[in-house]
């Protein structure tokens, strides 16, 4: 889901991925900057980067990452080769008319 500012988070779909997104929203409207000693400025990337880490340390990110590659083959490819599918049948039908309609005014 594309992140908003008053987007709220639904904890059947928070991930890594999610999370990663909030961290780099929070960065880039408060800042990564870091204090001494590694702490953040910021709450939220504080919060926000704790998160990610525990996701990192876990090495559940690529378990995400391995499910969604997962989902993409079985269910995005198949959708996209059904879409090229119909768009070169009509970019087809679209030249076959094109084609007669030349023929009609030349003739």
């Amino acid at each position: 889901p594309q992140l908003q500012p008053n987007y709220t988070l639904d904890s059947s779909i928070v991930s890594y991925f999610v999370c990663r997104q909030v961290l780099d929203y929070f960065e880039t409207k408060e800042g990564s900057t870091d204090r001494f000693g590694g702490y953040f400025a910021s709450r939220n990337v504080k919060i926000w980067s704790r998160i990610v880490a525990q996701y990192k340390q876990g090495m559940l990110h690529l378990g995400e990452t391995g499910y969604s590659i997962t989902n993409n083959l079985k269910y995005e490819l198949p959708y996209w080769r059904k879409q090229k599918e119909r768009t070169n049948q009509q970019i087809q039908l679209v030249v076959n008319k094109l084609n007669s309609l030349t023929r009609l005014r030349d003739s």
